[in-house]
């Protein structure tokens, strides 16, 4: 990261151009792009767990919940650090309706995406719980738009289900 930096500085320098500081403060932009990282670590993590699974020579639906149930607890705790973080925490404090639409719109697909993998998931094995996981999954998405909805971007919206 340093060299990577410095790299800039003496490129910038080459060419005349100012050095950029280095970005403090709410950057929406940079926030965005943070969680989708985070989001894309997700994935790749449940897919890991996937792969996993299907290794083992007797598949454990069991285990291969445990697994994905820590994905999503690793991707929540990221996304709820990350809101804290001054990158993410603008100093407005007044409804972002696109912002807000666009966090909800996110949950969904994250919802109908966890609905897809317990379709998946009851395919390949007759004794997995597919009602379970849906409920779980809709649990998940009720409790991210609870969060969302009590965050100031999203101050003074309706949403109803």
């Amino acid at each position: 990261m340093i060299r990577g930096v410095c790299v800039m500085a003496m490129l910038a320098a080459a060419l005349g151009q100012p050095v950029a500081a280095e970005a403090r403060g709410f950057d929406p932009i940079r926030c965005e792009a943070i969680e989708m990282r985070k989001e894309g670590q997700l994935y790749d993590c449940l897919a890991r767990c996937e792969r996993k699974d299907a290794r083992r020579e007797e598949p454990s639906a069991a285990k291969l919940e445990a697994c994905q149930e820590a994905c999503q607890t690793r991707y929540e705790n990221s996304m709820a650090r990350l809101e804290d973080r001054e990158v993410c925490d603008g100093d407005a404090r007044e409804a972002e309706p696109n912002r807000c639409h666009a966090r909800l719109i996110r949950a969904a697909a994250t919802e109908m995406t966890c609905e897809a993998r317990c379709g998946t998931r009851a395919a390949r094995n007759d004794s997995f719980d597919e009602d379970s996981c849906v409920d779980n999954c809709a649990e998940r998405y009720d409790t991210t738009v609870e969060r969302l909805m009590s965050k100031p971007f999203c101050a003074g919206m309706e949403f109803s289900h």
